[in-house]
């Protein structure tokens, strides 16, 4: 488990994590093993000074405390709860474009103590987190801090994160995701599932190389998945039918990230080729749950709550964690939407076994779920195979 921690002066000693089984049995004690520092692009070129340290040899399924820190000061002891081993029962929170104005914090927090065991942040952090000189990146992890510090709270990027200069330099420097390409597209295994986050912005931007290359490393990674479960996100949606939006699907921009061009090659097909179970997307600032869906053809089930053996991944889109903006009309009559709502919320995953997954979109404006779905499928099917 890896724990990341930031300060706004340097702090001229070794840094590290204190951890055991109890608050006061602290007994193992794990050097960072990377220490940096990034200059914020704006105006008062502010430095920040993060430190990442792996705590190792941990229990399956056991709680564990830990304090992080230096001989100069250490925090205050935080608690989180390993995973069990092997292919086991998990509840993800999903959502995205979730900033320190409107933001739902309260409920995500509040979910966090019963109803889930790890975030998926799909892009669009903080609104964001290089404003006003990162100020408002440093106040949206004080305020997610009782979920960061007791879950894995794995991030991708969305268009927010750019930064005026295009560097992604507060994503890539706050947070450490796994693999080797600073957070801009990775993968892992927990249970049951397999999840693979990708970066939108090398279509938008049109860095063609990258493109090529997150294509490229799909493909491979999506090749050696042996879960039942694979779940896909990526900021910016291939279906959408927002109105004031719904050219926003159909702009070059997305839409080259659903079918492709000559220069960068597109998702969907890999997506259902390879068997991809669920794909989230933030970026509409609502929440919309698409019928199975390929090509722009849709395949209507008997029940909108229920898909068994779906033949196309279901693309859900999860953007109203609340941030700045109004809330998003969704008045246009695009065939492939099944269920949408515009109040602020997030998404919670059930994957209860291999063949039984739950999904449900909290509303924290009604306090209720307002989709409620089933997607069942024969053990060892993927869809694309039908």
């Amino acid at each position: 488990m890896y724990v990341a921690w930031l300060t706004m002066s340097p702090v001229n000693a070794q840094t590290f994590v204190k951890y055991g089984p109890s608050q006061n049995d602290l007994k193992y004690t794990v050097v960072s093993e990377d220490v940096h520092s990034f200059t914020d692009n704006g105006a008062q070129r502010s430095v920040r000074y993060v430190n990442t340290a792996r705590m190792v040899n941990l229990k399956p399924d056991s709680y564990y405390y830990y304090s992080v820190g230096s001989v100069r000061g250490m925090s205050k002891v935080f608690r989180f709860k390993t995973f069990p081993q092997g292919e086991f029962p998990i509840r993800i929170c999903i959502y995205g474009d979730l900033g320190i104005v409107n933001g739902q914090f309260d409920d995500i927090i509040n979910g966090a103590e019963k109803d889930y065991d790890m975030v998926i942040h799909v892009g669009d952090i903080a609104y964001d987190l290089f404003k006003e000189d990162g100020t408002y990146g440093d106040e949206f992890f004080r305020k997610m801090e009782p979920v960061t510090s007791s879950m894995p709270y794995m991030v991708i990027p969305g268009n927010h994160e750019q930064e005026p200069a295009q560097d992604f330099l507060h994503y890539r420097k706050r947070m450490k995701m796994p693999g080797k390409t600073e957070g801009y597209y990775y993968s892992f295994d927990v249970g049951l599932f397999h999840f693979a986050g990708l970066n939108s912005e090398f279509y938008a931007l049109e860095w063609i190389q990258q493109a090529k290359d997150q294509y490229n490393w799909l493909e491979k990674d999506l090749d050696k998945v042996t879960v039942p479960w694979i779940f896909t996100a990526i900021h910016r949606p291939m279906y959408c039918s927002n109105s004031g939006y719904s050219e926003d699907c159909n702009r070059p921009d997305n839409e080259v990230i659903r079918v492709g061009n000559s220069q960068m090659p597109g998702l969907e097909k890999l997506y259902r080729d390879k068997g991809v179970d669920f794909a989230f997307y933030g970026h509409m600032h609502s929440y919309e749950r698409m019928w199975p869906v390929y090509n722009k053809v849709t395949y209507e089930q008997p029940k909108a709550g229920l898909t068994y053996n779906s033949p196309t991944p279901i693309h859900v889109i999860t953007g109203s964690a609340g941030c700045h903006t109004p809330h998003t009309p969704q008045d246009s009559n695009e065939k492939w939407s099944c269920v949408r709502s515009e109040d602020f919320g997030f998404t919670i995953v059930h994957l209860h076994n291999s063949t039984h997954a739950h999904l449900r979109q909290f509303s924290t404006e009604q306090h209720r779920n307002v989709d409620d779905y089933w997607l069942v499928k024969q053990k060892g099917y993927r869809p694309g195979q039908a």
